[in-house]
């Protein structure tokens, strides 16, 4: 998988069940329940998983600690996330489509067109819309040599086009299944407070 950014605040919750990550400066927060290992920037960037400078943040969590997010996307017996905050190159600016923020974390496109069409659509995608920014969320099944690896992506963009915010949560199939609650939980507690204008 690409390698993902910087997480510029890990806030405690005050509840005892979530923990809540995020970045004050890029305006996005979601929570997790409590257990998962936090992977920011700073760990990112000493493991070698992402070159410095990074996104305007990142963080890789995994609800299995010995998880390596490295080896992302992987067909994991629980649920891993990958979060993004970054600005797009003015070529990215021409080419933007809500159909393009599919490809922003996994190469969705790349891998039908290699794996003959077996990437396989397990929602209805959803038009996201939060004052000027506007995305998309979009579920798949992508096979891979070890099971299948299913996920759930919201992606959003601003309205010159110039920052996207993205939360990814996936794992194997059976585990997307099995957790589907715990998912639809951390998808739903994602917030970007970006206005969207500028």
């Amino acid at each position: 998988m690409v390698a993902l950014g910087a997480l510029a605040g890990l806030l405690a919750g005050c509840s005892t069940s979530a923990t809540y990550v995020g970045s004050a400066s890029q305006e996005m927060f979601y929570k997790l329940p409590n257990g998962w290992k936090v992977y920011n920037e700073a760990t990112l960037i000493r493991r070698g998983d992402i070159k410095s400078p990074g996104p305007l943040f990142e963080s890789i969590d995994t609800a299995d600690p010995t998880i390596d997010p490295a080896t992302l996307p992987v067909p994991s017996s629980k649920p891993w996330a990958v979060a993004m905050v970054r600005t797009l190159s003015p070529t990215e600016q021409q080419q933007l489509s809500l159909q393009s923020l599919d490809d922003l974390l996994i190469p969705v496109d790349q891998l039908n067109q290699e794996l003959q069409g077996s990437v396989t659509e397990i929602a209805q995608p959803q038009l996201l819309v939060h004052g000027a920014l506007h995305g998309t969320r979009v579920a798949f099944q992508v096979p891979t040599p070890n099971g299948d690896v299913s996920f759930v992506q919201s992606a959003l963009v601003n309205s010159p086009t110039t920052e996207v915010w993205a939360l990814l949560v996936g794992c194997s199939s059976a585990c997307f299944n099995a957790n589907q609650s715990e998912i639809n939980n951390i998808m739903n507690s994602w917030t970007v407070m970006n206005k969207g204008t500028s």
